[in-house]
């Protein structure tokens, strides 16, 4: 089934500052629903016609290596079941048609090849860039602008680290970094009609598990 096709609840649950979209979804043991930050609550001044937007898919890198006192934590590979798990993720994302214009990764070698085994799944001719903002520790802000400079109307796919996944989630459909959003390692989530003005907003449409994933197919 879809995750677009799912029931709706009758009576959803309105949080401050964020309208709800028709999309709410249930899937394994946890309800996934459409948030779109808007910024006319806050600005009725603010033109309802966006200069950029773009669709973008948010996915943390797979399961890697334990770290370890004396190793470098940049170096740190995917597991063999972390391998598994994210082909697993790209055979969904096939199974669904998603193709990416661009796909950007953290520089550290876990999302690296996470990216890779995505990129060579869906046969993006491209290749991968690396965002040095999709590190550890990196700004959001510097993330949102290099997602800024991407085309309009773009399907972007991001890989990075926790807890600057959920954090760019956060930002970008609350308008703060503090909503409690977590990524599982694989997790993937589609926020649509991303635009950069007059700050970061978008729709969140679902955020899914790779258990979640692999049990659709």
């Amino acid at each position: 089934m879809r995750v677009d096709q799912h029931p709706l609840f009758d009576n959803p649950v309105i949080i401050p500052g964020v309208a709800m979209q028709n999309s709410l979804l249930y899937s394994g043991a946890s309800w996934s629903f459409s948030l779109r930050s808007n910024p006319l609550d806050k600005n009725p001044h603010i033109p309802r016609t966006l200069s950029f937007c773009v669709d973008l898919y948010i996915l943390r890198h797979g399961k890697a290596e334990v770290y370890h006192s004396g190793f470098n934590d940049a170096e740190r590979k995917l597991t063999g079941k972390g391998k598994e798990e994210i082909a697993l993720v790209a055979q969904w994302m096939a199974s669904r048609g998603y193709k990416f214009d661009l796909i950007a990764t953290s520089p550290l070698k876990r999302a690296h090849e996470t990216a890779g085994i995505i990129a060579a799944s869906r046969g993006n001719k491209s290749g991968i860039t690396v965002w040095e903002s999709l590190a550890p520790g990196g700004n959001l802000d510097d993330i949102c602008a290099d997602i800024n400079k991407c085309e309009d109307n773009a399907t972007v796919l991001i890989v990075g680290h926790e807890p600057s996944c959920s954090m760019l989630i956060s930002r970008i459909i609350c308008g703060s970094d503090s909503a409690a959003i977590v990524m599982t390692k694989g997790g993937l989530a589609k926020i649509r009609n991303y635009s950069f003005q007059p700050r970061p907003s978008g729709e969140l449409q679902w955020l899914l598990t790779t258990r979640q994933m692999t049990s659709m197919q």
